[in-house]
């Protein structure tokens, strides 16, 4: 056996191994600090590779004339092709089961917050405004957190409300004490609910602490970095949505003067630099984000409440 036959099945039995650990990695890690184009870069970087072995399996089954060479050389091949197909399908697979996970989770909070006047939408309008903001920020503070799993958390942050009366949710007057606390255990509660979610301890963590404030006088009394970064951003995007989003007992503020009460809110109640960051966000975005919301809704009320 020649010195290029012995490189070619040492190179093809390494990356048919990388191609398992990937395999692995995605089932176990998916809801990791990494994207998923960031997955998707690494699947499509092994996938590349392993075409190259194959070319040069190729190369050595064509030009060796040993026996044992030519087998080894077709069974690169082989490898090759199971290991790229197997690749890319798995990868296609998952894909298209988050996406369509997160279709029905949102379907599904949208009926429940398009029967409400209060939410009508408020949820996925969060949602939709975390992703913005976040795509705005700068890759050291990207880091911080998994947009997948951000995108869960802002789409969920209410979901402990299932566990406060409707009554006190929607009530015009002001909350008696009693009532306050019912509403302030509703993260707790959603954190309760998400918790034992697979994948999702994370992400229920990220729900408890959206409505600590950066001094420290929210719900937990959590302070500046010890509140969880994506807290801090969903809480931006709570803020702004709450205020722009008219309620039986109070009306809407304009996106202007809603992004002036978020510049007043920065240093006390939210972290000023996500503030800056997401006032930088071209109004025409937030315009269309809250269009799209609004056609969202008025699609479930069609479907559902007439």
């Amino acid at each position: 056996m020649n010195e290029l036959s012995q490189i070619m099945i040492a190179a093809g039995a390494l990356l048919i191994a990388a191609d398992i650990v990937f395999y692995i990695w995605l089932i176990f890690f998916r809801h990791s600090v990494l994207t998923r184009q960031t997955k998707a870069n690494a699947g499509f970087s092994l996938l590349f590779a392993t075409s190259l072995v194959f070319v040069l399996g190729l190369y050595v089954l064509i030009y060796s004339i040993h026996f044992l060479s030519i087998y080894m050389g077709i069974m690169l091949l082989t490898g090759s092709i199971i290991s790229s197909a197997a690749l890319f399908g798995f990868y296609s697979w998952m894909c298209r089961m988050e996406a369509q996970g997160m279709e029905i989770l949102e379907a599904l909070v949208g009926i429940i917050e398009a029967g409400d006047p209060n939410l009508d939408g408020h949820s996925i309008h969060v949602r939709n405004l975390s992703m913005l903001l976040y795509d705005s920020l700068p890759g050291r503070l990207k880091k911080l957190a998994n947009r997948d799993s951000l995108m869960y958390a802002a789409l969920l942050l209410d979901v402990g409300k299932l566990g406060v009366p409707r009554s006190i949710i929607n009530k015009c007057g002001k909350l008696e004490e009693s009532e306050w606390e019912l509403v302030r255990r509703h993260p707790e509660i959603g954190m309760k609910i998400l918790a034992p979610l697979e994948g999702f301890g994370t992400i229920a963590t990220w729900v408890k602490y959206h409505h600590e404030r950066v001094d420290g006088s929210g719900y937990y009394k959590l302070s500046g970095k010890d509140i969880p970064f994506a807290s801090r951003l969903i809480a931006v995007a709570d803020t702004f949505s709450a205020i722009t989003m008219a309620k039986n007992y109070k009306a809407a503020l304009s996106y202007e003067d809603a992004l002036s009460e978020l510049r007043l809110a920065a240093g006390t109640q939210l972290d000023a630099e996500l503030v800056d960051y997401f006032c930088s966000i071209p109004l025409h975005r937030i315009e269309t984000c809250m269009e799209g919301v609004r056609k969202t809704m008025e699609r479930y009320k069609e479907e559902n409440f007439r």
